[in-house]
């Protein structure tokens, strides 16, 4: 499950913390705290101030950080900072820390070479890579800014729709052994541990597993699914290969030439003898016995 912290930036008085990671994990309660938060466009941009504070402050014990999880910062700005090597410096110290900075840069004009360039220049500084990078138009900064926030925070999924195996039971046996793995959720999945593996043994047919997995919000519940699809041929209680065995009446024998065809649960040749009622057997060239 993402955790999401939010704060603003312009001025001294207008630069602070409006929500921390430890605060609204669900998405509906996050958008109504957008949509009712008041906006301030201040005379300044103390870039340097909001990376000062996020490192203090958000990506701490204090401020909900989860140290298994991994940690992204997205910087969006209209602008050049006021003190480009102070913000050069903070954004290295979160960088530092382990922290993955997306800067973005909302113009009103991307035709603006001159001014586009020193925004371009400090996003450089701030970013943790030149693909973190993104200049934008104001008129597109939602879908972009999304787009973005998708990529990096994908929403909570199985590794699959349905994880499928498949397994054939081994002749002379009765079941199949199966492993799989456990189809974690991406959101409860750290990259640098392995999925459990889990082994069973399966009788002929279909097999559904279901994992539940409950975030810590506890409001939804994830469900992934292993099919498991186990084949075999019975003959009596247990399984035969019907290319290289043949079964009479519950008992299997190793095939052999065309002459040989069952007799009740025996297996002969029909060149030489024949099987009469009763599964009786007379010997060539007689007769059963009327």
């Amino acid at each position: 499950m993402t955790h999401i912290g939010f704060m603003q930036f312009s001025d001294r008085k207008n630069t602070g913390i409006r929500f921390n990671l430890d605060n609204n994990y669900d998405a509906t309660t996050i958008s109504k705290k957008f949509e009712n938060m008041p906006w301030h466009a201040g005379r300044k941009t103390l870039t340097h101030l909001a990376l000062d504070i996020v490192a203090q402050k958000v990506f701490t014990k204090k401020g909900g950080d989860r140290p298994d999880v991994p940690d992204l910062l997205i910087v969006l700005t209209d602008g050049k900072s006021n003190y480009p090597d102070k913000t050069r410096k903070n954004a290295q110290k979160l960088k530092n820390m382990g922290v993955r900075i997306i800067a973005i840069g909302a113009v009103h004009d991307l035709q603006n070479d001159v001014k586009n360039r020193e925004i371009w220049q400090e996003l450089q500084d701030i970013a943790s890579s030149p693909k973190d990078v993104k200049m934008i138009d104001f008129a597109n900064l939602v879908t972009v800014v999304s787009e973005i926030v998708c990529k990096v925070c994908p929403p909570c999924n199985c590794p699959s729709n349905t994880e499928k195996k498949s397994a054939q039971v081994k002749p002379g046996e009765t079941k199949a052994f199966v492993s799989w793995l456990e189809p974690k959720p991406s959101c409860l999945t750290n990259s640098s541990e392995n999925m459990r593996s889990t082994s069973r043994w399966f009788s002929v047919g279909e097999h559904t597993l279901t994992y539940k997995y409950t975030p810590k919000t506890g409001k939804q519940q994830l469900e992934c699914h292993v099919k498991i699809t186990v084949t075999g041929e019975f003959c009596g209680e247990r399984v035969y290969e019907p290319t290289s065995q043949i079964c009479c009446c519950g008992q299997v024998h190793k095939r052999k030439t065309i002459n040989h065809k069952c007799c009740g649960k025996r297996y002969i040749n029909h060149s030489k003898k024949i099987c009469c009622q009763g599964q009786k057997l007379v010997d060539r060239p007689g007769s059963c016995p009327n």
